[in-house]
């Protein structure tokens, strides 16, 4: 068995052949082979609503249940290391089998894409210039962070898993995390577990099929989620929760309503002598790096939340600070207005020009209709400054709303005639108002 897998037209046949002897079951579902190598799961015949379009036996799933009994198993569990990650068992179990010239798995590594060129971990260092300043660029980042100190990990764990090189290990690593979902474990609350046909939604399209595990077959089911056509291509909910999590993964964005997060960073008076203490207050809050969505707003109310803990003038004043409540109309217009400068502070972090000496050459792939990779990276900015300047708009126009009025009745008032939107935020930020505040009640 080749070292490094390659999809192909065989690979694909001797998996099928693979699946139907070991008691697989898909009459209704086959799949579809793309350029990339990575393959959609198409329906063979008209499917009606709850039909079943697969069968899988567990015994064709791997897990991390089977990483952690296999030799390189046993050999990490004895090791001691602490792994960051059930992915990385299951990766580096992966590379041991493909090094088995009789693996009950090489039908199924062998039918993997051999690159995953369009995961952003792969994109070259001058094509995630575009995304500079960006949330999205960190967890980029953080993701190659991470796959290096597993590798390490694993390597000074076991020193003889250093044959595998770690480009091979990222490759390992990324198959895992672009298919993989989650099943009863006999060791955790969960397995990691990636299965042959059980590709999770690289698209992004709303689900048109649902898989779940029965314990009492021991098996895998995919069943129709509605009327499906013959030849319509059958599509599994997969688990990421934002728009930014979906790029990191599959590389590109979700036509589907996943939300859109940004950062901001709230920083503390060097001169400030309860500066100790505040910083632990933002701890607690999360900080001193808060999340921000337009679609959620806790994000937004635990910036407000800290900001109130942090801009009282003394440490007399604990109680209030460390409830975080609002307390006055005058407090909350300047947390508005510091939510205001957090938001052109991150903004501002965002460059206004490409400055790579390869910028001909970002702007080049951006029109080339054959690679979307540097328009789903210009995409992405777009979508996070787009979080910022619009909380930056609710913060500015809450700022003026609270200078103009005297009483939280008037401040009530003010938005009966607000956005649907407003009015929501209005209706949560008026319960969090402190009896303390002016007006001596919540109401």
């Amino acid at each position: 068995m080749s070292a490094m897998v390659c999809s192909s037209f065989d690979a694909i046949r001797s998996l099928q052949d693979w699946l139907l002897t070991n008691g697989a079951q898909f009459a209704k579902m086959g799949s579809r082979q793309r350029e990339s190598g990575e393959q959609d799961l198409v329906c063979r015949h008209e499917t009606k609503t709850d039909e079943r379009l697969l069968t899988l036996p567990r015994k064709l799933v791997m897990c991390s249940d089977l990483a952690r009994e296999s030799h390189i198993g046993v050999h990490i569990r004895k090791s001691g290391v602490r792994l960051q990650s059930e992915q990385t068992l299951l990766a580096a179990f992966m590379l041991s089998e493909l090094e088995n010239p009789f693996s009950f798995w090489g039908p199924f590594l062998q039918a993997l894409p051999g690159t995953f060129d369009q995961v952003p971990i792969y994109f070259e260092d001058h094509f995630l210039e575009v995304l500079q300043g960006s949330r999205t660029l960190q967890a980029i980042l953080d993701r190659k962070t991470l796959i290096r100190e597993e590798y390490r990990k694993l390597c000074r764990a076991v020193p003889s898993f250093a044959r595998h090189s770690l480009s091979r290990f990222q490759w390992a690593m990324t198959a895992v995390d672009t298919r993989c979902f989650h099943l009863p474990s006999r060791y955790d609350e969960h397995a990691v577990a990636i299965a042959p046909l059980m590709n999770m939604n690289h698209s992004g399209r709303a689900a048109t099929a649902y898989w779940h595990y029965t314990e009492a077959s021991d098996c895998i089911e995919i069943r129709a989620d509605g009327t499906l056509s013959a030849g319509s291509q059958v599509v599994l909910a997969n688990d990421a929760e934002t728009q930014q999590e979906f790029f990191v993964r599959f590389g590109s964005l979700s036509p589907s309503k996943l939300d859109v997060e940004a950062k901001v960073e709230m920083h503390l008076d060097a001169n400030d002598p309860a500066r100790w203490e505040k910083a632990a207050f933002l701890r607690i809050r999360g900080g001193p790096k808060f999340t921000l969505s337009f679609t959620n707003y806790q994000g937004i109310d635990k910036v407000l939340t800290a900001i109130r803990s942090v801009t009282g003038n003394a440490l007399a004043t604990e109680a209030r600070i460390s409830h975080g409540n609002p307390r006055d109309l005058a407090g909350e217009a300047t947390a508005f207005s510091l939510l205001s400068a957090l938001c052109r502070e991150a903004l501002a972090r965002f460059p206004r020009a490409l400055t790579s000496s390869r910028k001909k050459e970002i702007e080049a792939a951006a029109c080339n209709p054959a690679d979307d990779r540097v328009r789903n990276l210009i995409r992405m900015r777009y979508l996070e400054q787009q979080v910022l300047h619009r909380v930056l708009a609710f913060a500015t126009l809450m700022e003026s709303r609270l200078a103009s009025v005297s009483s939280p009745e008037a401040v009530r008032s003010a938005f009966t005639t607000e956005s649907p939107v407003l009015q929501r935020w209005h209706f949560h930020w008026r319960d969090r108002f402190s009896t303390t505040a002016v007006g001596g009640s919540r109401r």
